[in-house]
């Protein structure tokens, strides 16, 4: 692992999102708390009402990090920095892999770590 890489795209997505950190939850944020307060949410629940079923995971972090944290929105938003961070390392790792060519890995990872919505024109 090349750590000078990981720091810097840990640093780039931390300064790229860290003004978030100030906001409440969001929208549909409400929603998945709710559901996940109530206790009744099961499995089957999240193929009932489309498109619920491709939220798995959503599901599972707000119900840990609820858990956790409470209604504290900033771990919400750390943790989901985080899982980006990682998500962009990965990625650098596979252009490099795949191209064979370290730069052409980090070039994509920076771009995807640091741009915001919609990520489709990079």
């Amino acid at each position: 692992m090349n750590w000078k890489v990981v720091l810097l795209l840990a640093g780039l997505g931390f300064t790229a999102y860290w003004p978030a950190l100030n906001n409440n939850f969001i929208s549909d944020d409400y929603v998945i708390l709710e559901r996940v307060n109530t206790g009744g949410l099961t499995f089957a629940f999240l193929f009932e009402i489309p498109p619920e079923n491709f939220r798995l995971t959503s599901y599972v972090a707000f119900r840990l990090l609820k858990g956790i944290f409470g209604y504290r929105s900033e771990f919400f938003y750390v943790f989901t920095i985080l899982v980006h961070v990682v998500n962009a390392l990965l990625l650098w790792k596979l252009i490099s892999l795949i191209t064979g060519r370290a730069g052409k890995g980090l070039l994509a990872a920076v771009l995807f770590v640091t741009v915001q919505n919609p990520m489709e024109a990079v």
